[in-house]
């Protein structure tokens, strides 16, 4: 079987919002999906990105312009300014917590991607605050797991290895901006400022060419799962 992995932060709202997108490709091409979850602060730095609460205004205004569309397209609960996502970071941990968790769950074969799902759910959609662990606990028990079990794994030798080895890959893999600019330009065509919709510019019928291009987007969807 395929193997699909998938490097990304549980603060993103990209990793959010391509949930159902990726749950629909790993389904219909059956590969088996493997969250990797990494250190989006210590990666950033190198590869040129700033993180969203340090940007100017003019760019922070975009992204949440960027989100707003998405959200409606999506049809997917989103609040653009969610109460848990710190303006200043206080805790260099508070978003690594919940990634540790579903490492946790990975590890023991559980349902790791409704868990991580869920989380980002609560961060994004439900205002609640996911750094903490006995948010943490209510939501992985929500979803049929044991909360406190997998909370008192994330700091264990495993799961702490597995972050670490997924974030140096995930470095190595040389996913940097430019790359997934490139990578995207050439799923949508030269001169995309952002996503369009599915199927926009296709002629009515061509049934043919209207579904590859409907998976050219699915995969630019499941593409930022890199972006905060």
């Amino acid at each position: 079987m395929i193997e699909l992995p998938c490097f990304y932060s549980l603060s993103s709202p990209w990793a959010y919002f391509m949930g159902p997108q990726l749950e629909d490709i790993v389904r219909r091409h059956k590969v088996r999906l493997v969250l990797k979850p990494f250190d989006f602060q210590e990666i950033v730095p190198r590869t040129g990105g700033v993180p969203l609460r340090t940007r100017p205004p003019a760019r922070r205004s975009y992204h949440e312009e960027e989100l707003d569309r998405w959200r409606r397209y999506l049809q997917m609960p989103l609040a653009l300014k969610p109460r848990y996502y710190p303006e200043k970071v206080a805790d260099p941990d508070w978003n690594k917590r919940p990634g540790w968790m579903v490492i946790a769950a990975q590890l023991r074969g559980l349902d790791a991607f409704r868990l991580s799902h869920a989380l980002l759910r609560a961060l994004w959609a439900e205002e609640r605050d996911t750094a903490s662990a006995e948010v943490r606990i209510s939501i992985a028990e929500e979803n049929g797991l044991d909360g406190s079990a997998l909370q008192a794994a994330e700091t264990s030798p495993e799961v702490q290895a597995a972050y670490r080895a997924y974030t140096r890959s995930r470095d190595d893999a040389g996913l940097r901006r430019a790359d997934l600019h490139r990578r995207r330009r050439a799923l949508l065509g030269p001169g995309s400022a952002r996503l369009r919709r599915p199927g926009a510019g296709c002629a009515a019928g061509d049934a043919g060419e209207l579904e590859e291009k409907r998976e050219r987007r699915r995969c630019a969807v499941v593409r930022f799962c890199w972006r905060r």
